[in-house]
């Protein structure tokens, strides 16, 4: 729906002072996302502050970031997930962060009290990485590779990654449509290690990658996992159990497998 469509449609069904407010309220907010873009990314790197249930970090980000100026004015990155993480990690923690993007999840568990060794970094896009690398500066485990289920090139599994490496007691997956490929990589620590899984699962990524949400599902309940979702934009529901009839076909949600 267009932007004037949506106006008629308000002026019509809550009238005219409902319309102003609405009106006066996204201004704002374009208003506000402009300052806040101009005092990130106008002097050096735009490294932003962020409030996490384990206190403030600070990370930089690409400057086209859209939610920038959402972050930058108080909005937390992947909510559910920090809440998730807080609860489950502690100081023995092996964290894998598949799909670090710029290493938010990375410094965040830092901040629950992993050292650095213990953190390991994973990610595959180049400008990413670069910023990756500048935020964990002092951390000893990053790739810059494709996590999938073969070897060769810029590719890499999990399985044969742990093989020279501490295995994983929680792996967070963030690949967009290339979640099978990652778990089809695991399946040996799956089986023998039992990690737990928070994954970002993308139905239609899945299915243009060749695969389905439903055959993720039967391949981590096939090794026992108990799965539950939630939507992590809104949390109406929180976590709920799995109900294949009602998977969403679309967007994305946030899958937990132990």
């Amino acid at each position: 729906m267009s932007k004037l469509s949506r106006s008629k449609q308000i002026l019509r069904e809550d009238g005219p002072v409902k319309l102003t407010n609405k009106s006066l309220s996204y201004l704002t907010r374009k208003v506000l996302e402009e300052y806040y873009n101009v005092r990130y990314t106008a002097i050096g790197k735009p490294v932003l502050p962020m409030q996490t249930p384990a206190g403030e970090i600070k990370f930089e980000v690409d400057p086209e970031w859209p939610r920038l100026a959402s972050i930058a004015s108080g909005g937390v990155y992947e909510p559910i997930l920090l809440q998730s993480l807080y609860n489950r990690l502690d100081r023995d923690s092996i964290l894998y962060n598949v799909g670090a993007r710029w290493g938010c999840i990375s410094i965040f568990a830092e901040k629950c009290g992993l050292p650095k060794h213990q953190i390991h970094s994973f990610e595959a896009n180049a400008k990413s990485a670069e910023i990756l690398e500048r935020n964990l500066a002092e951390h000893r485990y990053i790739t810059n590779a494709f996590v999938s289920d073969s070897s060769g090139g810029n590719q890499i599994v999990l399985d044969t990654y742990a093989d020279t490496h501490d295995s994983p007691t929680v792996v967070k997956i963030d690949v967009e449509g290339a979640e099978m490929a990652v778990i089809q990589g695991a399946l040996n620590l799956i089986a023998t290690e039992k990690p737990e899984l928070f994954i970002e699962v993308h139905p239609e990524y899945l299915q243009e990658m060749g695969s389905t949400q439903n055959e993720l599902i039967d391949e981590l309940e096939k090794h026992d996992y108990e799965l539950t979702m939630v939507d992590h934009r809104s949390d109406r529901n929180g976590w709920q159990n799995i109900d294949k009839a009602k998977l969403p076909s679309t967007g994305d949600y946030l899958l937990r497998a132990v």
